[in-house]
Parts: C-alpha cells; sequence; structure tokens
C-alpha cells in the first residue's frame, strides 16, 4: 500500500551562494517550497573537450507535488547555468512533516 505522506526533493546544484540564495528566496516567498538547503561542494565534471572543477551550491528544496512542476519551472528561469541539473525525487515523509509543510505552504 503506498503511503499518501509524499513530498519532492528538488535538487539542482549552482555556481554560487549568491544565485542560490536568490532561488531559494524566490521559491520560498512564492511558497513553491517549504524550506531550501543550500550546501557548499566541489564538483569535478565532463565538459566539452575536457574535465572542470569548481565550487558549487547544492540546492534541495523541499516541496509538495502539486506544485513541484512550477517550482522546477521557477529555478530553471532563475538558473545561471546553460544546461542545469534539476533532479525530482519523490519521498514518503512522517505525518508531521507533511502537516506542517501544508500549513506553511497553504
Amino acid at each position: 500500500m503506498e503511503s499518501p505522506n509524499k513530498i519532492c526533493l528538488l535538487f539542482s546544484p549552482f555556481p554560487d551562494e549568491a544565485s542560490a540564495f536568490q532561488c531559494s528566496e524566490y521559491l520560498l516567498n512564492n511558497k513553491l517550497a517549504a524550506c531550501v538547503q543550500r550546501t557548499p561542494v566541489l564538483s569535478n565534471y565532463l565538459w566539452n573537450d575536457g574535465t572542470e572543477s569548481s565550487e558549487e551550491i547544492n540546492l534541495i528544496a523541499k516541496t509538495l507535488p502539486e506544485t513541484a512542476a512550477l517550482a522546477q519551472q521557477a529555478i530553471r528561469k532563475m538558473h545561471p547555468y546553460e544546461i542545469p541539473l534539476i533532479a525530482t525525487q519523490l519521498v514518503t515523509v512522517n505525518e508531521e512533516y507533511l502537516a506542517w509543510m501544508n500549513r506553511m505552504m497553504g
């Protein structure tokens, strides 16, 4: 039996704290997310004909399934990367957390 206590986690690395913070504030102020976390990371990746290394800020936004598409669109619109990653994962959470999210985003 599937649990009804589902939320979406949106994950997207940003090039710097300023752009990640701006996106976080937009998501929160427009009630497209109930919580946004930002964490610095070091990334290595393939680009063009070689490898690159850079510092990034991982953004994780916690949203409801019914607002996930709008939150994804907002991240894409605000993202400075030419080809941003915007990954979405549906996860099960405890009832109290889901109730809090519904109150905050409602």
